[in-house]
């Protein structure tokens, strides 16, 4: 192959890091809705979503692959911006922010505490005391149920989605719009990220009313 070849082929990738490089946040974004959306589309192409191919996914695969979206997504999408921009060094700086302990034990205690408080008091705005009467009917749930959720599936997603969302995306965002607007900026599209789980979430809605 000759280095005129060589040059032709490499241009595109080199082009590609040049765009990462300038462009580091809309690069991730990018990235991260496109990893997620792809990796779920089956799941929306079939009876689960829109109901344009034949096929209905059970419950474990589905969940499987938006779990496996997560992933795909935020995850990749930090790691790929990462080794362009700062190379295997900034690659090894990412993962050691994943064994950080920076506070002590007790907000760690509260962020598994306040999460039930300020899903209950959402939930009692819409619904009255019906929430919290459940709550104190099924106290023993909350041992057999919502913590190994937390210590499980919960924290499977958020391994998945958070080293994107708040590991890269959030420190670059504050330190260009500031503490605010840099928040609000990454909660916005983390919102629309989950858009095919609203309409999986629907579909099911539907299927409920209709077999009921």
């Amino acid at each position: 192959m000759s280095v005129l070849a060589l040059k032709v082929q490499a241009a595109p990738s080199t082009i590609l890091k040049r765009l990462i490089k300038s462009h580091q946040l809309v690069a991730y974004f990018v990235l991260a809705f496109a990893g997620t959306w792809l990796t779920v589309l089956p799941v929306l192409l079939g009876r689960n979503g829109f109901g344009l191919l034949p096929y209905t996914f059970p419950f474990l695969p589905l969940w499987g692959l938006f779990m496996l979206g997560a992933f795909t997504g935020p995850t990749l999408s930090a790691f790929i911006v990462t080794a362009v921009t700062s190379g295997k060094s900034g690659v090894r700086q990412f993962l050691r922010r994943y064994v950080q302990w920076r506070v002590g034990v007790r907000w760690y205690l509260l962020v598994f505490l306040s999460y039930p408080v300020v899903t209950l008091l959402a939930l009692s705005i819409l619904l009255g005391a019906a929430p919290l009467n459940a709550i104190i009917q099924h106290w023993p749930l909350i041992f057999t149920l919502y913590l190994p959720l937390i210590l499980t599936v919960n924290l499977i997603d958020a391994v998945g989605e958070e080293p994107g969302w708040r590991g890269f995306a959030l420190p670059r965002l504050q330190q260009q719009y500031g503490p605010f607007r840099g928040s609000v900026i990454p909660g916005l599209l983390h919102s629309f990220w989950h858009l095919p789980g609203f309409f999986v979430i629907g579909w099911l809605g539907r299927s409920h009313q209709a077999g009921s």
